[in-house]
């Protein structure tokens, strides 16, 4: 006959909680897994803001160019310190990329008038990310011919244009740039030569 002491005592070895020790070793397994994982993420999110900036830049380009082919019109691409909307469209004046972080497409119609295309605030929507760049306007002929605007008269864009993005808090920097024969690309500095994404051979070391 079985003894109902012991198997009261065997239910309670099964039912019994975690000790004081073992909750400790598993609050500090899970706070070095956290601080593992935290920096991982930070980083993740680093490069998705200046990917993200970067490629919305080249859109802005891409959508110029066709457009300009569309209009039969030089089309206009500009950091601006206003706000990129189409009431500011007649008034907006090419700005230094560090301080405005705005740009607009626009096009100067045949009326005279100036027509808003887009706009595009990195200040609103990536306030951590800084914006590099000269010229501050460029545009592209129907053609698709790139021109520099900066100075108000269109005149043949001399030199590749490189515009970095980097992300102030991890000095995370990717780069879109526009080639003096129209080509519009995207590339991480952190990417090899040969990878789909470097910047190297197109540009040389520390363009970007």
């Amino acid at each position: 006959m079985s003894d109902p002491r012991r198997f009261a005592r065997s239910a309670d070895v099964g039912q019994r909680g975690f000790t004081l020790l073992e909750a400790l070793i598993a609050m500090t397994i899970m706070a070095i897994v956290t601080a593992l994982a935290v920096p991982s993420f930070s980083a993740l999110l680093s490069e998705r803001r200046v990917s993200s900036s970067a490629q919305a830049y080249a859109a802005a380009l891409r959508k110029a160019q066709v457009e300009a082919s569309a209009r039969n019109r030089t089309v206009e691409v500009l950091f601006t310190a206003a706000d990129p909307t189409p009431a500011t469209v007649t008034t907006a004046s090419a700005a230094a990329a560090a301080s405005s972080r705005r740009w607009m497409v626009r096009q100067q119609a045949p009326t005279g008038v100036t027509d808003f295309i887009e706009g595009f605030s990195l200040a609103d929507q990536m306030p951590t990310v800084s914006i590099e760049a000269a010229p501050t306007a460029v545009g592209f002929t129907p053609l698709g011919r790139p021109v520099d605007l900066s100075a108000g008269a269109a005149t043949p864009l001399a030199a590749m244009m490189v515009v970095r993005f980097t992300d102030t808090a991890t000095a995370r920097r990717v780069c879109t740039y526009l080639t003096t024969g129209g080509a519009v690309r995207v590339c991480d500095p952190t990417k090899s030569s040969g990878h789909g994404s470097a910047c190297q051979p197109q540009l040389a070391a520390g363009d970007c």
